[in-house]
């Protein structure tokens, strides 16, 4: 981006202000007041009021209106704080979609995947047998509950049911030896040991029912809640393996995508630009690189704008949608009119200035149409339409300097030369506006450097 300068009047003024000089002439002034006076020639011209057509002038740089920047997306390797460059795409060359830009050296990230295919081999080995041991588990519980809880019921309700069926028949029994001691058949002997096998019957019915009870209201259940929490656990444990094995596998696919982004192809069909900080920090081979920075951009070719700075004494004066046109060094002899695309609402500071108290605006510039053949970071001259003033007092742009911050001209009078400190307004390559610090009619050099000639000789005397 250029330094501001003014450019762009109108034929009748051009006219108009080549009359009001030549009717100036020459001012035969006394330079040196309070001195001997000695008579100097210096031209002079009149102020007067004269219709202005501003245009201001800046030089910029091609930027295309949309472009595709091309970051890098692999992380720094911890020892070293960067990625390598191991090749790296000539600055403006053509490339066509899916060539290889840049390659970063991937060695380290290569490394870091073995390793994590490792580790993804190992945890599926841990997921497996933890499978395993939940089917296990879950087996264990379907072998329980539909087969052995199953098998002891019916083994309980026999043993009762069998029980019932010999306490009926000894109870029967019991009573015919009794009609037979009664009538003298059989012995109290018999009889009481009959009473004994009815009582041990009777006892192991109890015992019978009292284990099914226990069976079917504690053991079974309690059996079945440490199977289920088996289950639960081996199901805790085979999650746990599958969520270390997600990660695992996360994490290798990451690495594979550190690898592949380590290649940078182009997305599209264009020119590969290098950003533009390679100039204080050039990216070539064996420069390290940073994750998340700009190394390339592939621009759209076919819409292109200028991109400019605005010193802030003038840069609020320029509106998007302003119209201007579009000098291209690379194309002499030819201009493109354009508009002001977009203007910073802020001045900026301008980082390319030994002064960091110099300020500027932004602007974008786009053209109306791009020829072929244009590439970003051209050279190019934009000049500004920012409007007419039909009724401007004026002075020729040599007639002022602006010194320690202040403008000034130096004005003729019949006691001599004098400069006089002014504010000036809008310009044209020939003419610029005064604000204040002078008068319609009055007489000023033309040249100021000349005029500070003659002043500094008629001091010296």
């Amino acid at each position: 981006m250029g330094v501001i300068s003014t450019a762009g009047i109108g034929a009748s003024f051009r006219l108009l202000a080549a009359a009001s000089t030549v009717a100036a002439g020459s001012w035969w002034a006394l330079a040196g007041v309070g001195r001997s006076s000695s008579l100097v020639s210096v031209e002079t011209t009149i102020v007067q009021r004269m219709p202005l057509e501003t245009r201001l002038v800046v030089g910029g740089d091609l930027l295309s209106v949309k472009e595709t920047a091309l970051k890098c997306e692999v992380e720094d390797v911890a020892d070293v704080g960067g990625v390598a460059v191991v090749s790296l795409i000539e600055n403006g060359a053509r490339v066509k979609k899916g060539d290889e830009l840049c390659r970063l050296d991937s060695s380290a990230h290569e490394e870091k995947a073995r390793k994590a295919e490792i580790a993804v081999n190992e945890a599926q080995a841990a997921r497996d047998q933890a499978l395993a041991a939940l089917e296990v588990a879950k087996v264990a519980l379907i072998q329980y509950e539909q087969g052995e809880t199953r098998t002891e019921t019916s083994d309980y309700e026999r043993r009762i049911a069998l029980g019932k069926s010999d306490l009926a028949l000894l109870a029967k029994r019991l009573d015919w030896t009794e009609e037979m001691v009664a009538k003298g058949y059989t012995s109290s002997g018999q009889l009481l040991s009959e009473r004994q096998e009815l009582e041990k019957a009777k006892h192991e019915l109890t015992k019978a029912e009292g284990e099914y009870k226990l069976f079917r209201e504690f053991k079974a259940p309690k059996e079945i809640v440490s199977l289920r929490s088996k289950v639960a656990s081996a199901e805790h444990a085979y999650r746990l393996e599958e969520e270390k094995l997600a990660i695992q596998k996360q994490r290798l696919e990451h690495l594979r995508r550190q690898v592949a982004n380590c290649v940078i192809r182009a997305p599209q069909d264009g020119v590969a630009v290098h950003d533009w900080r390679s100039k204080w920090f050039p990216i070539r081979p064996g420069a390290l690189v940073y994750e998340g920075q700009d190394l390339l951009k592939i621009p759209d070719l076919s819409r292109m704008e200028v991109e400019v700075a605005i010193h802030e004494t003038v840069g609020a004066r320029v509106k998007a949608g302003m119209p201007a046109v579009v000098s291209i060094d690379a194309i002499p002899g030819r201009t493109f009119s354009a508009r002001v695309a977009s203007i910073l609402p802020m001045p900026v500071a301008d980082w390319k200035a030994w002064d960091e108290r110099m300020r500027q605006y932004i602007a974008r510039v786009r053209m109306d149409d791009t020829p072929p053949g244009l590439l970003p970071l051209m050279s190019a001259r934009v000049e500004i339409d920012t409007g007419k003033l039909p009724d401007a007092l004026a002075i020729p742009v040599h007639a002022m300097s602006h010194i320690a911050e202040e403008s000034a001209c130096y004005v003729a009078s019949p006691q001599g030369l004098s400069r006089r400190a002014i504010k000036t307004g809008r310009s044209t390559p020939d003419y610029i506006e005064i604000v204040s610090g002078l008068e319609e009619g009055e007489q000023v050099a033309v040249d100021f450097a000349e005029a500070e000639a003659v002043a500094n000789r008629s001091t010296k005397r």
